[in-house]
């Protein structure tokens, strides 16, 4: 099994928040959750929350736009709270309505240091990428078929981008019943993908 976070583009150099102190590389930081709409009118926001421990949204958060173009921005966190529909988060600063909705689907991002280690058999979705691929048939035959470009988790599914050699891109739904084996330290895993997916991709 996987343990969001996921996997995040480097940037090279540390950034300064207005009257804050230095912002991590995005490098050094990892995804959390995404902003999805506020709710009510004092800047709570709720949040698509995409790891375990809400513990994580203490201090200092930071936040991103949801397609990159400018830097994260260090928040401190005045609160959060497990209600009706999910996880609120409300963030120092933003007070009303229209600052909760200016970040809507905005990225919020922790340092990478405050993750916990994984626990045995479990990997972080960051640590995916670059991994081979091979895919294992129906008689235990495998076929090497590229390497891991991104993992993400849309809409709670989490779906890893495959690139092939020949540059075709593959979106895999990493369900576990489709998800063979994860060797990091061998740098690939199985997938027993299901039928059709692939030759959907690969136009074979």
């Amino acid at each position: 099994m996987r343990r969001p976070p996921r996997f995040l583009a480097d940037r090279k150099s540390p950034v300064r928040a207005s009257g804050g102190p230095p912002v991590p590389p995005e490098a050094e930081l990892i995804l959390v959750g995404r902003i999805r709409k506020p709710h009510g009118i004092r800047g709570e926001m709720r949040l698509d929350f995409a790891a375990e421990d809400v513990g994580l949204l203490r201090g200092t958060v930071y936040v991103a736009p949801p397609q990159g173009g400018s830097p994260p921005a260090a928040h401190g966190v005045e609160r959060t709270r497990v209600g009706r529909g999910g996880l609120f988060l409300t963030l120092r600063g933003v007070d009303s309505r229209d600052k909760a909705e200016a970040l809507r689907r905005h990225r919020v991002l922790i340092p990478r240091s405050l993750l916990p280690p994984p626990a045995p058999g479990e990997v972080y979705l960051f640590s995916l990428p670059g991994l081979r691929v091979l895919v294992r048939d129906e008689e235990g035959a495998e076929a090497d078929i590229g390497r891991i470009a991104s993992a993400d988790t849309p809409a709670g599914q989490e779906i890893w981008t495959i690139l092939t050699p020949e540059g075709k891109e593959i979106l895999f739904p990493a369900a576990p019943d489709f998800v063979l084996d994860i060797d990091p330290e061998a740098g690939l895993v199985r997938i027993a993908p299901p039928p059709g997916l692939l030759a959907l991709y690969l136009g074979e």
